[in-house]
């Protein structure tokens, strides 16, 4: 019965569809082999090029949101992605010349991607199937190979002290140790050994590394965030040595669900002759004298100017600077054309971090500038108002 309403189907798009014109539409299944639900199907979107592996020619890629392309369940049947070639401007057919099409499904803070590669005939016109198999068999099988991405859930750190051996917090004299973790331009939310899921892990045989679990922080990690790191190592009551070291998300996805993904920070020389990963660790080698271990974050040493946030903002957005010292602080807003529109402070200021709020109520939706000047220093950035 499905596979006489499919012939159907098949039929009925000539009428739907310029027969002068290539269309591909391309079936899909889950990764259990069933078919899509509408419910699921709105959480899917694509993308598409033409590649020619032999003239290296690639075409401009279209997307689901395209004029002529769709994502559907097809006459309740299958749940298809339909590629209007009218989207690839210029295109004129080569032998070898592929459609590549890549699909995800977005499933909350994870989702899953799967792609497909169709050798174009020549002289292809009309209403092309993919993917319909066992009711069209000559159209091959659906997509169904799926990969899922999650976000990284850990961050995992290097430390070494003074002499440059590898912390092993299980052991003396690396069992009295403490640190800080917060995310550049989000200093008020700092987590400590006990909080949610951070803490010490055993990297490898006789080397420690701290954990850092994104669930920890208010706020999740994105792509560019810079993680803060502060270690304090107190020894034996007469002091303690500190280090400090900033670590950029140049990912912030995994390819795998098998446990928790990670990425690594400072672990180039742990584990293996290989390394772990992640550039140089944490140097803990800075001495003060005293007995307490400080949980205070130390300010900054050099000035600081943080992204803006939100960004982009409508139309009031929180800026954060900090200082070493005190310091006579000028931060003003700048438009695109470099006039000043915003003196927002102008002051004697302590050290330490200090947050401004920009309204810009007042002003038009485009890019503007912000600079700080302190301890003979600048720094600029810039943020988009939307409206």
């Amino acid at each position: 019965m499905q596979k006489f309403i499919l012939m159907i189907c098949i039929i009925l798009p000539g009428y739907l569809f310029s027969q002068d014109s290539l269309k591909v539409i391309w079936g899909m299944i889950d990764y259990d082999g069933y078919e899509f639900t509408d419910e699921i199907l709105e959480n899917i979107t694509f993308s598409a090029y033409i590649h020619n592996y032999r003239t290296g020619y690639d075409s401009e890629v279209t997307t689901n949101l395209d004029s002529g392309n769709v994502v559907e369940n097809y006459y309740n049947i299958r749940g298809v992605c339909i590629i209007d070639f009218t989207n690839f401007e210029d295109w004129t057919w080569s032998e070898d010349d592929e459609l590549r099409l890549y699909v995800r499904e977005n499933i909350g803070e994870s989702y899953l991607t799967a792609d497909g590669t169709w050798e174009i005939p020549e002289n292809i016109i009309g209403i092309n199937y993919r993917g319909f198999d066992p009711y069209m068999p000559e159209t091959g099988t659906p997509i169904n190979y799926w990969t899922i991405h999650s976000p990284i859930d850990e961050a995992q750190i290097g430390v070494e002290d003074y002499n440059s051996e590898i912390f092993d917090f299980s052991t003396v004299p690396y069992d009295n140790v403490t640190f800080q973790c917060w995310i550049s331009g989000r200093e008020e939310d700092v987590i400590y050994p006990n909080s949610s899921g951070s803490g010490y892990i055993d990297y490898a045989p006789d080397v420690s590394a701290l954990k850092i679990n994104r669930h920890a922080f208010e706020s999740t990690w994105v792509l560019g965030d810079t993680l803060n790191v502060k270690i304090i190592h107190d020894v034996n009551g007469n002091g303690y040595y500190s280090g400090e070291k900033k670590f950029v998300f140049y990912r912030t996805h995994s390819f795998s669900h098998y446990g928790p993904s990670f990425l690594s920070f400072g672990l180039d020389s742990l584990d293996s002759p290989f390394g772990g990963g992640g550039g140089e660790p944490v140097k803990v080698d800075i001495w003060h004298d005293g007995v307490n271990i400080q949980n205070d974050v130390n300010y900054p040493m050099t000035n600081e100017l943080y992204q803006n946030y939100p960004n982009p903002f409508n139309p009031v957005t929180e800026i954060k600077f900090a200082i070493p010292t005190a310091s006579e602080v000028k931060l003003n807003v700048y438009n695109i054309n470099g006039q000043l529109i915003s003196e927002l402070v102008n002051s004697s200021k302590e050290a330490g971090i200090h947050t401004v709020n920009f309204d810009a109520s007042n002003f038009n939706s485009g890019m503007y500038f912000y600079t700080l000047e302190a301890n003979g220093m600048s720094i600029t950035k810039k943020m988009i108002l939307t409206k």
